[in-house]
């Protein structure tokens, strides 16, 4: 699994957000919210194959959460992702 390569992490404050420029000929731009949490994975995986259980070792590494939380939440997080193309 790879997170897609032509999208862009923003902080505003405290605030992360994904950008899906569109490359298209008419100007639309795709934005997503992040939370802390999953701003940080996003930074750690991209440009990186990985599985949803290397996510979960980082995500409870870096946070205090069990693997298992941290591979129920990492699940949840890449099922949305997938869902809005976010992931390859």
């Amino acid at each position: 699994m790879r997170l897609k390569a032509d999208l862009h992490h923003v902080n505003v404050g405290k605030d992360h957000f994904i950008i899906d420029p569109d490359g298209g000929a008419i100007d639309l731009t795709d934005l997503y919210a992040m939370n802390e949490a999953a701003a940080y994975l996003w930074e750690q995986f991209s440009n990186r194959d990985f599985t949803p259980e290397e996510m979960a070792r980082e995500l409870a590494a870096s946070y205090d959460v069990s693997h298992e939380q941290a591979l129920t939440d990492v699940r949840q997080l890449l099922q949305t992702w997938n869902e809005y193309g976010l992931i390859v």
